[in-house]
C-alpha cells in the first residue's frame, strides 16, 4: 500500500496500517452505469423449475462418471454411496462391529498361519521319516 509519511512527507510502501503514515490516495469501487444486477422477483415456479433442471444435470453427470454397469447395479437404482446415510445406523455400532470384524479376521488368519505351519511340520516329518526309513533300508535293518 502506497502512503505518505506525516513527519516527512515522502511517498513509501507500507504494508500496514499506522497512525504515522496517511493513504496516498485512496481506491473507491468505480461507479460503471452501464453494469446492472439483477433484482427482479423470480418466482417460485420458476425456482422449483430450474431445482429441478439441476437434480436432472446432476443425475446425468454420475451417470457418465460413475457407470453401474461396473458395479453390477440394475438400470434406474442408486449407487450405495454410504451405508452411514441409511436410517437407524449409529457410529458407535459401526466402530463395534468394525472392531468384531477384524478381531475375526485376525483369528482367522492367525488359524490359517498355523494350519499352514502343522502343515508344513507334517511335510517335514515325513520327509525325514522317508528318509530315515531309506537309511535303515540301506543298512540292511528296514523296520515295518
Amino acid at each position: 500500500m502506497e502512503a505518505i509519511d506525516v513527519y516527512t512527507g515522502e511517498v513509501v510502501e507500507v504494508p500496514f496500517f499506522s497512525q504515522r503514515y496517511v493513504p496516498a490516495k485512496m481506491k473507491y469501487e468505480k461507479e460503471d452505469h452501464h453494469s446492472m444486477t439483477e433484482q427482479a422477483y423470480v418466482p417460485p415456479q420458476v425456482q422449483i423449475a430450474d431445482m429441478m433442471l439441476a437434480g436432472i444435470r446432476l443425475a446425468d453427470e454420475r451417470r457418465q462418471r460413475f457407470d453401474s454397469s461396473d458395479l453390477q447395479i440394475p438400470e434406474g437404482e442408486d449407487i450405495p454411496l454410504d451405508p452411514l446415510r441409511e436410517p437407524g445406523i449409529d457410529l458407535v455400532d459401526v466402530q463395534k462391529t468394525v472392531a468384531a470384524v477384524s478381531a475375526r479376521l485376525a483369528d482367522s488368519q492367525e488359524k490359517a498361519n498355523r494350519e499352514a505351519q502343522e502343515a508344513r511340520d507334517a511335510a517335514y516329518k515325513a520327509e525325514l521319516e522317508k528318509s530315515v526309513q531309506a537309511e535303515l533300508e540301506l543298512r540292511g535293518k528296514a523296520v515295518k
